[in-house]
């Protein structure tokens, strides 16, 4: 009667120990796919801070720029001047930064006409409001 118990116990064992290897896979692969995960998580971070001090960085170069610029010439602020050349392009450490400073100066706002209250009378409205009415 033992070897015929015994006989039948050979087969479960093997069905447990098949079990418990499939179940530590399973938890090695979940650990290496969230280990991955966080370096990816992480890298994107270092990089989104590199990008984002670059820009304060390009952007405090322009303010200088600007401020040269007024030193040289108090009377006036022109498209002549340095500050306002096309496009340049400055070289970083595994890139480059590329840019202008634009005049907005002359654009039109178009923001500053949802403050504007038009006249009961559409002939004394200006043209800006009778064409462009406000979305309700």
């Amino acid at each position: 009667m033992r070897r015929v118990m015994a006989k039948s116990q050979k087969g479960v064992a093997l069905i447990v120990i098949l079990l418990l290897l499939a179940i530590m896979v399973s938890i090695a692969a979940t650990m290496s796919e969230r280990l991955f995960s966080q370096f990816t998580r992480a890298s994107n971070q270092v990089n989104y801070q590199q990008a984002y001090w670059y820009a304060i960085g390009v952007e405090a170069l322009a303010s200088v720029a600007i401020k040269e610029s007024y030193k040289d010439n108090k009377d006036s602020v022109n498209l002549n001047q340095p500050w306002a050349i096309e496009e340049r392009t400055y070289p970083l450490d595994y890139g480059e930064a590329t840019g202008y400073i634009r005049d907005m100066q002359a654009c039109f706002n178009i923001n500053a006409l949802s403050t504007v209250q038009p006249a009961t009378n559409s002939a004394t409205k200006p043209f800006l409001v009778r064409f462009f009415p406000k979305a309700a």
